[in-house]
């Protein structure tokens, strides 16, 4: 089970689209507590307009079913940018 970071809702972890991970916490002893969870794109999207305005940058990790696909580590708007360049 995981809590949607946008909604707080909690959801089974099949439900899981986005992981939204600081890049300075990669390093961290307990680096799986700052993990940010997302039920959907769009709670994603509003999450990360939301947050645009900060220069640290996330690591971002698309979850479908099994796999998963990490893009690489960008700012908060930027991010926006690839969002909408992915389909």
């Amino acid at each position: 089970m995981f809590m949607c970071k946008y909604c707080l809702e909690q959801f089974e972890d099949e439900r899981l689209a986005y992981i939204l991970f600081p890049e300075s916490r990669k390093n961290h002893p307990a680096a799986d507590a700052f993990a940010l969870k997302f039920c959907s794109r769009a709670h994603l999207v509003a999450f990360l307009q939301h947050i645009s305005h900060q220069h640290q940058p996330y690591s971002l990790t698309r979850v479908a079913g099994n796999s998963r696909e990490t893009f690489p580590a960008a700012p908060p708007l930027d991010l926006l940018h690839q969002m909408s360049q992915i389909a």
